[in-house]
């Protein structure tokens, strides 16, 4: 991959020198540097997450033995072949889903990289700052009205400090709720923008998770591969159970 990004280097500074537009004298920066560091840091973050996953599988096999159905869904006699069929993809999905997690995580990180490397070698600071002029004090409302909600919250229309979920002050929370109806209409605008952005990331620092599905609670039944865990969970649970071997060996 090393070559290509010499030769994909090579080819931009000759687009850049050859542009009629283009008058900077600066040079493309060098794309080996950035890679180097995203996959390194790409293959620790896998790493990680798939550490983080076993784990994952321990505690939830434990969660099954006791009945605890707070994170796998609930096991259904109409799934068992879904079950049979997910635990058969298990092994291959984990390995597939990490090595594309791996490629995602590098990909995202090289352009963020090389992003920054081209506003510190091209000097585009003004171009940013007046990006950041209007994304800031938007960001700023937005955080100071959450935290202003939570004292709210906590100081005015809850009892005992927020210790209990009792309503205060019934009438002053009405009149609240309709003028913050018109500021909320705008801030959620920007909280949609921010809730996409995060669903994108966490789908890609999240992918060689088997455990997690990025579709949410409701829709993790159309995720193939956290239907593949939860096949593998629920019958390593039917075969391994603590209690079924005890019962076996005691049988024997």
């Amino acid at each position: 991959i090393l070559p290509y990004m010499t030769e994909l280097q090579q080819l931009i500074q000759n687009l850049i020198s050859n542009s009629r537009s283009s008058q900077s004298t600066h040079t493309v920066p060098v794309l080996v540097r950035p890679f180097l560091l995203a996959a390194l840091i790409g293959s620790s973050v896998v790493v990680i997450q798939l550490l983080l996953l076993l784990a994952s599988i321990r505690r939830n096999l434990f969660q099954v033995y006791r009945g605890d159905q707070s994170e796998i869904p609930r096991r259904n006699r109409s799934n068992y072949r879904t079950y049979a069929t997910g635990n058969f993809h298990f092994a291959g999905y984990l390995i597939a889903y990490a090595l594309w997690g791996l490629i995602l995580i590098i990909s995202f990180l090289f352009v963020v990289l090389v992003f920054i490397d081209f506003v510190v070698s091209f000097r585009l600071f003004p171009i940013v700052e007046s990006i950041l002029k209007y994304v800031i004090p938007v960001l700023l409302i937005a955080y100071f009205k959450a935290y202003l909600n939570k004292c709210l919250a906590r100081f005015a229309f809850l009892q005992d400090d927020g210790d209990v979920l009792a309503v205060n002050n019934r009438r002053v929370l009405m009149i609240f709720l309709y003028f913050n109806f018109f500021l909320d209409a705008f801030l959620g605008l920007f909280s949609s923008v921010r809730r996409l952005f995060k669903s994108v990331v966490g789908g890609i620092f999240y992918m060689c998770r088997l455990d997690y599905s990025p579709l949410g609670r409701k829709l993790e039944t159309w995720d193939d591969g956290f239907n593949a865990y939860c096949g593998f969970i629920h019958t390593e649970c039917t075969h391994r159970h603590p209690v079924l071997l005890l019962f076996a060996a005691c049988l024997l």
